[in-house]
C-alpha cells in the first residue's frame, strides 16, 4: 500500500499530513485534482458494479465489496505483480 500512496501523492492526487490527534499517524486526503478524477470516475465505478453485481442489494453489494478489499489487503507483497 506504500507504493500505491507514494505513486498517488508523486502524481498530486492525494496529499499525506499528520495526524492531529495522534503524531505516529499520517492522515491521507484527496487534492482538488484527486476530487476532480473521483468525481470522473465515480459514475463509472458505479455502473460497472451494477454490471458485475446485478443480483446484490446495496447492503449486499458493500458487504460485498467489504470482504474483496479485505481478501486483497491480506495479500503479500510478493503474490502482487510489480508495477512501475
Amino acid at each position: 500500500i506504500g507504493g500505491v500512496i507514494d505513486r498517488l501523492e508523486q502524481k498530486g492526487y492525494i496529499s499525506r499530513h499528520v495526524s492531529k490527534h495522534d503524531r505516529r499517524a499520517r492522515e491521507v486526503r484527496l487534492t482538488k485534482k484527486g476530487t476532480r478524477v473521483y468525481d470522473q470516475i465515480l459514475p463509472i465505478v458505479t455502473a460497472f458494479q451494477d454490471d458485475i453485481l446485478p443480483g446484490l442489494n446495496r447492503t449486499e453489494r458493500t458487504r460485498f465489496l467489504e470482504l474483496a478489499g479485505k481478501a486483497i489487503a491480506t495479500l503479500s507483497d510478493e503474490t502482487l505483480p510489480e508495477r512501475t
